[in-house]
């Protein structure tokens, strides 16, 4: 089981849990700048943009970012 998400989880309890929230919410546990974990696989301002909830990701970009931020997909 994957302890650092369930800790990311229950953090965003109370708001509504969507993959941006997630990816936000582990880069900011990590110390992480939107610019340091979009490198190399997309712009910062889409992934701003996938945080908020404004853009829907494709699945490739859905695994490099959690890959990147080590988030399990099992």
């Amino acid at each position: 089981m994957n302890w650092h998400l369930v800790f990311i989880l229950i953090g965003v309890i109370k708001m509504k849990i969507t993959i941006g929230n997630i990816l936000k919410q582990t880069r900011q546990s990590q110390g992480l700048t939107q610019k340091a974990v979009a490198d190399g696989i997309c712009s910062q301002a889409m992934l701003s943009s996938l945080e908020h909830d404004k853009y829907i990701p494709n699945a490739q970009l859905i695994i490099a970012l959690c890959q990147r931020l080590s988030i399990s997909l099992e």
